[in-house]
């Protein structure tokens, strides 16, 4: 699936511009805009299901998905502690 430009760029300003998983701003990183809950497992691209996410962590995220080295509802609680995380 294929984010479209506004939406993409609604999530990035609803985020504030910023990592949600480490709180990197635009200005010091790349910013992509990545699934929750990845399309492969059944992800939409609602934004409710999308996050601004720096290039570092995406990737760290994406392997760990890849690699299978945790079970998904591992992932889920590992997302929610760094959206938790970088809010405060």
């Amino acid at each position: 699936m294929s984010v479209s430009t506004r939406t993409r760029f609604e999530v990035l300003k609803r985020d504030g511009f910023r990592c949600r998983y480490c709180g990197l701003t635009a200005m010091a990183t790349e910013l992509h805009v990545d699934h929750v809950v990845p399309a492969s497992k059944g992800g939409t691209d609602d934004p409710v299901n999308l996050v601004a996410a720096c290039a570092a962590r995406a990737a760290e995220l994406h392997a760990l998905i890849r690699e299978g080295s945790e079970s998904w509802e591992d992932v889920q609680i590992m997302l929610r502690e760094l959206v938790e995380m970088a809010s405060q």
